[in-house]
């Protein structure tokens, strides 16, 4: 049972380290400052409001992946959220599946402002 311990203490060293390894890396190519959340190598946290999960930090430093295309992706889950379309993971993005077209994007856009607008301007005639 010590003897496990000590495998499980070792092993998490390890892994703090190359988790931080990654991070420098990244902090490098971005010109970024990054923090993690808590105690554990979970969440990277950047540009004050963008977050990356270990393993989608792992694809960015192993794939190459730019800010400018974090950044596209991140824009782009964003629409999906608020519009409550599927959202693409970093991956399917970065191999080129891009979602929903950005003139589709633009007609649901302007529905919901043409919505929004009516709803504004309804008054009510009893």
């Amino acid at each position: 049972m010590e003897k496990d311990k000590e495998q499980i203490k070792a092993l998490r060293e390890q892994y703090e380290k190359a988790c931080n390894a990654y991070r420098e890396i990244l902090e490098s190519r971005w010109d970024v400052q990054c923090e993690w959340s808590g105690f554990d190598c979970e969440l990277l946290w950047f540009c004050e409001s963008e977050c990356l999960t270990m393993s989608d930090l792992i694809l960015c430093v192993e794939e190459n992946i730019g800010l400018e295309e974090y950044f596209e992706w991140s824009k782009y889950n964003e629409f999906a959220r608020e519009f409550n379309q599927n959202v693409v993971n970093l991956r399917s993005w970065h191999m080129g599946y891009h979602g929903i077209p950005l003139d589709e994007q633009e007609t649901l856009r302007k529905l919901k402002k043409d919505f929004e607008d009516t709803i504004a301007s309804y008054k009510e005639t009893y």
